[in-house]
């Protein structure tokens, strides 16, 4: 999990990375359940 630095009032910054975050998650998780079965 990185940590995620974003100067304040940058709301929209930080929903995006949130988004980024979780797609790269989500595509994480696929990758090892592909690589378990």
């Amino acid at each position: 999990m990185k940590a995620v630095v974003v100067p304040i009032g940058s709301v929209e910054a930080v929903r995006a990375e949130f988004v980024e975050l979780n797609v790269l998650d989500r595509s994480r998780k696929i990758v090892v359940v592909d690589s378990l079965e």
